[in-house]
């Protein structure tokens, strides 16, 4: 019998989770809302109101966090690359810096 591949075992796990937490990982993936609420079974509309009017429910919170730790994730990893010298980093490191220094005035 063969061994099951990583993305099985993923896919396996995440169809046992709440709906909650199944929102969390397809959001950290960057799965669009229509996607994340197709898959989970949830009302498009109203959830993609929810997360659009920063309404606080379950599922959008789920979604915000899924998303926001996926970037923190990645930015981090960015930030080391470019302290380690990457010049892709670096740019990044650098646009990242100019949109927030630009949403801090907004």
């Amino acid at each position: 019998m063969p061994s099951k591949q990583m993305s099985e075992i993923y896919l396996e796990n995440l169809q046992e989770s709440s709906k909650e937490e199944q929102v969390y990982e397809l959001a950290s993936m960057f799965f669009s809302p229509s996607e994340i609420a197709y898959y989970v079974g949830l009302d498009c509309d109203e959830f993609i109101e929810n997360i659009k009017y920063s309404k606080h429910d379950a599922y959008a919170d789920a979604y915000r966090r899924g998303v926001m730790d996926t970037r923190i994730k990645l930015r981090f990893d960015t930030k080391r690359f470019a302290l380690s010298g990457s010049p892709e980093a670096v740019n990044s490191m650098k646009d990242y810096h100019s949109k927030q220094s630009i949403s801090e005035i907004i």
